[in-house]
């Protein structure tokens, strides 16, 4: 098993990521929670806190009661200030509507084969989450046709 960098380290190069001057996603390579969410941190009462969230709180300010970290770009993993913004859970549904995305259709058919492919020749499912901004679980299950087996 690979040792855990310490805490501040992580938080360290969470926020050089996100500091970086792009408007491309900044994709955490570092563990990712079941979610496919940035998962490297506990806040004093031992409760998980996202990168994305720390993200959030560093260039946007506290969390407003009854608000959520949301992402513009629909890539769980990424932290990139710029496409985080507090705001509703009605308002993180609207825009599932609005972009015709759930949990389940955040792939399209052309990256899950391209999953697929990449699997077969030796990327880890844990590199292809992280790069395509899902679960690892997700990627197992496309690699193991537990879901869109119609492809």
């Amino acid at each position: 098993m690979i040792p855990r960098k310490p805490r501040e380290v992580r938080l360290k190069a969470l926020y050089e990521l996100a500091s970086a001057d792009t408007d491309d996603c900044s994709l955490w390579d570092g563990p990712l929670s079941s979610g496919g969410y940035p998962n490297l941190s506990r806040d004093r009462m031992g409760v998980n806190l996202g990168g994305h969230v720390l993200v959030c709180i560093k260039y946007h300010g506290p969390k407003p009661l009854g608000s959520h970290a949301l992402h513009s770009c629909d890539h769980r993993a990424c932290v990139n200030p710029r496409h985080l913004r507090w705001d509703t859970h009605a308002a993180n549904m609207r825009d599932v509507a609005i972009r015709e995305r759930s949990r389940s259709t955040v792939l399209t058919a052309e990256q899950v084969l391209r999953i697929r492919e990449y699997h077969a020749v030796g990327f880890s499912q844990s590199e292809l989450a992280t790069r395509y901004g899902v679960s690892k679980q997700t990627i197992w299950r496309i690699v193991h046709r537990e879901t869109w087996r119609h492809i």
